[in-house]
C-alpha cells in the first residue's frame, strides 16, 4: 500500500496469490500422505485375510461349481489388491481343498507331466462331479443282486453246492 492512496501494490497481490497457492499445495500433499498411510495399511490386512481364506478353502458339502467360484473370487480379489497368485498356486489350493473323496483325482492330476490350466482343471473337476452323480444315481436305481448258494441232494445222497444265478440278470 502507498501512503497517499488506498491502492494495493500489484507485487503484493501477486505474492498473496502465490502464497495461497503454495499453502494449498502443501495442505494437499500433507492430506494425500495422510490418506495414503491410512489406506495403505488396510490392503495389507486384506491381503493377509484373503490368503488365509484361500489357504483354508475346503469343498466340503459345496457343489463343485460353487467351490470353484469361491476359489476364483479369492484369486481375483488378491489380484485387485495388488497381490496376484500364480495359476499353479491357485490350482494347488483348489486340489488341496477337495478332500478325501477326490484323492484319486488329486493323485492323477499331480502325476501329470504337463501343467493344467485353471480352466482345464475346472472343466475336469466339473466333469468328474457329474460322473460321480451319474454313478450314484445309477447304482441307487438298480437293485443289487447276489449269487446265492444252497445245498441240494443229488443222486448219490451227497450234497452239492449250486449257484442260483436267476436274480443276477433280473
Amino acid at each position: 500500500m502507498t501512503s497517499s492512496s488506498s491502492t494495493l501494490n500489484p507485487a503484493f497481490i501477486t505474492w498473496e496469490k502465490q502464497d495461497a497457492l503454495l499453502l494449498s499445495w502443501l495442505l494437499s500433499a500433507m492430506l494425500w500422505k495422510s490418506l495414503e498411510k491410512h489406506f495403505a495399511s488396510k490392503p495389507q490386512v486384506q491381503v493377509m485375510q484373503l490368503h488365509v481364506e484361500l489357504q483354508h478353502l475346503r469343498k466340503g458339502m459345496l457343489p463343485m461349481v460353487d467351490y470353484l467360484q469361491k476359489a476364483k473370487l479369492l484369486a481375483n480379489s488378491l489380484a485387485v489388491v495388488g497381490s496376484p497368485i500364480s495359476e499353479f498356486d491357485l490350482n494347488l489350493r483348489i486340489l488341496m481343498g477337495l478332500g478325501p473323496d477326490y484323492e484319486a483325482f488329486v493323485t492323477s492330476a499331480n502325476a501329470r507331466s504337463d501343467e493344467l490350466s485353471t480352466e482345464e482343471l475346472n472343466g475336469t473337476l466339473l466333469n468328474h462331479e457329474l460322473q460321480k452323480e451319474y454313478f450314484k444315481l445309477e447304482f441307487q436305481s438298480c437293485p443289487f443282486s447276489s449269487n446265492t448258494a444252497f445245498r441240494g441232494p443229488n443222486n448219490n445222497n451227497k450234497s452239492r453246492v449250486s449257484l442260483d444265478q436267476s436274480s443276477r440278470y433280473g
